[in-house]
């Protein structure tokens, strides 16, 4: 049955569920308060244990002792709440992330401090790059765990504490300030009662009330801790629907978008092992998927065995429709188009120009011919939009 509907099937019988509680297999992994990773939410409390946070497992550390992260400052959100210098350091850990430092909502007014600490300024411009990759957590007044204090200061942020936020052993908070003395009421002298009077005239009703206006629109709320990133059509990654469309933009396909430009420096081992990612696009293997930053729906191709084909990456760039209305997609190669009836346009990767927002390429003069026709001032342009190119300028036709 599961090769009929082209399912891959995982083993034989039915899957598995945990304990007495009926929790179904797979679904959003989540990290427990106890330190340990569980399939879903309702393993974790099968298990007796509340969700730390949801969307990734427990972050790692071990992922990072052989990777050499960039020193490179590119703010993003871990789904362990904590700040990273870039996605290099999230990744390392196996956390799911979003980009943009994290954000929590303000705290209740506290008292006011007799003695606020100083805060060091920030460094001035160019120095936030020289920020060492050691992890020593610092907890921010807004509440939320930095990378490093040269991290926090380079955003702006005053430290409270060293360590992160939450953690064992901070300082309670300061005790409340005591209340004045109550004074004792004032005795009560009874007067003698006044002279009757004649009654006062009668008073005119009292004029209609104006209709109150109609209470403004509730600010947008958001579910806390719900962390289900999706990519919008602004090519920004969420932390989940609602906050996606609190800003304002729809949603262009479930979990983190895709930055092909994340991928300049890395070095991926050259091997055949085809991941499906969630914009659609059939990666090389886990690595190149995983350098873009996009999620990971399933291991192989994105198009389903169903016509024969294999699995060379070759890839190729279809168009559905024409002019700017045009819709491009990328498949691994001839074949995969030809299944899914798609007719191709140009052999290599779609150039999506939505990829090189907030990339900052250099002024630098190296042309490079896209396989889509195009010249590109450098390879730094053409690598953001995700197109296949050749060095050199393109050569004229006719």
């Amino acid at each position: 049955m599961a090769d009929c509907i082209g399912v891959r099937a995982y083993r034989d019988g039915a899957c598995p569920t945990y304990g007495n509680c009926g929790c179904p297999a797979g679904g959003v992994p989540v990290c427990a308060n106890n330190g340990k990773s569980y399939d879903n939410e309702c393993v974790a409390r099968c298990a007796g244990t509340t969700v730390a946070y949801s969307g990734s497992k427990c972050a790692t550390e071990s992922g990072c002792i052989n990777m050499q992260c960039p020193a490179l400052i590119q703010p993003v959100c871990g789904a362990d709440g904590v700040t990273y210098p870039n996605y290099c350091f999230a990744l390392c850990r196996q956390l799911s992330w979003g980009l943009g430092p994290c954000v929590k909502p303000p705290p209740p007014t506290p008292p006011p401090a007799l003695s606020p600490p100083p805060t060091p300024p920030p460094p001035p411009p160019g120095d936030c790059n020289s920020c060492g990759t050691e992890y020593v957590p610092v907890c921010g007044e807004d509440g939320v765990t930095y990378f490093s204090l040269c991290l926090a200061t380079c955003l702006g942020k005053r430290v409270a504490r060293a360590g992160p936020c939450g953690a064992a052993g901070a300082a309670p908070p300061p005790p409340p300030l005591p209340r004045p003395p109550r004074r004792p009421p004032p005795a009560v002298v009874r007067a003698s009662p006044p002279p009757r009077r004649s009654p006062p005239p009668r008073k005119l009703p009292p004029p209609p009330r104006r209709p109150r206006p109609p209470h403004p629109p509730p600010a947008c709320q958001c579910k806390k801790n719900s962390f289900k990133p999706v990519c919008g059509t602004n090519h920004i990654s969420y932390p989940n629907k609602c906050l996606a469309r609190c800003a304002g933009t729809a949603v262009k396909y479930e979990g983190n978008c895709a930055n092909p430009a994340a991928c300049l420096g890395i070095a991926c081992p050259a091997i055949e092992q085809p991941v499906c990612g969630a914009d659609g696009t059939t990666y090389g293997n886990s690595c190149w998927a995983a350098c873009t930053g996009v999620t990971i729906v399933r291991k192989g191709p994105c198009t389903p065995q169903i016509c024969g084909c294999t699995a060379e990456p070759v890839y190729v760039c279809t168009a559905k429709g024409k002019g700017r209305r045009a819709v491009y997609t990328t498949y691994l190669n001839r074949c995969a188009a030809r299944c899914a009836k798609a007719e191709v346009a140009y052999v290599g990767r779609c150039a999506d120009p939505s990829g090189c927002i907030g990339i900052t390429c250099p002024a630098l003069v190296a042309p490079v011919c896209g396989f889509d026709d195009k010249e590109y001032q450098n390879s730094c342009l053409a690598s953001c939009t995700g197109v296949s190119f050749t060095a050199g300028a393109c050569r004229k036709r006719g």
